[in-house]
C-alpha cells in the first residue's frame, strides 16, 4: 500500500568549525565555505560607493569639470583627492567615500577566505521547549 513512512531518526546534523588535527567522527565530513556573510556586503558596499564617485565624476565632467580624475582609482584615489581638494566639504566626501570603499573591499577579501567545517550527525539527549494551550514545560528525549 503506497504512502509515507517517516524516515528514520539520524540525529540531530551538528556543525562546528573545523581546526586541524580535530577527530572526525563516523559518518562526518569537512566541508569548506566562503564566508557569505563578509562576501556580499562587502561586493555590495564597495560596487556602491565606487559607482557613487564614478556618478559624481562624470556629472562633475558634465557640469564643471573640477572634481580629480584621480577620484576614478579604487580605495586610494579617493584619499589622495581628499588630501588635495579646495573645499572642507569635497575632502570630508572623497574621505568617507574612500572609508566605504577600503571597509567594503576588506569584507569583501575576509569573505573570500574559506572557513573549514566539520558536519556530523549527534546522538544524545536533547531538551526543547514545549507550549500549548494546556501550559508549557520543557521536553527531555534521546534515541537509543
Amino acid at each position: 500500500m503506497p504512502g509515507y513512512q517517516q524516515p528514520g531518526y539520524r540525529g540531530r546534523q551538528q556543525r562546528i568549525e573545523y581546526h586541524d588535527g580535530m577527530q572526525i567522527p563516523p559518518g562526518g565530513q569537512i566541508v569548506t565555505r566562503l564566508r557569505l556573510g563578509m562576501l556580499i556586503p562587502g561586493a555590495a558596499l564597495f560596487g556602491i560607493s565606487y559607482i557613487g564617485s564614478l556618478v559624481a565624476w562624470a556629472i562633475s565632467q558634465d557640469v564643471s569639470g573640477d572634481v580629480q580624475d584621480i577620484l576614478l582609482v579604487p580605495v586610494v584615489g579617493p584619499y589622495i583627492a581628499a588630501a588635495r581638494a579646495d573645499t572642507r566639504s569635497r575632502a570630508l566626501g572623497a574621505a568617507f567615500t574612500g572609508v566605504l570603499q577600503t571597509v567594503g573591499l576588506a569584507l569583501f577579501i575576509g569573505g573570500l577566505v574559506p572557513k573549514r567545517y566539520l558536519v556530523y550527525q549527534a546522538n544524545g539527549w536533547e531538551l526543547s521547549p514545549r507550549a500549548g494551550f494546556d501550559g508549557f514545560g520543557l521536553d527531555l528525549s534521546t534515541e537509543f
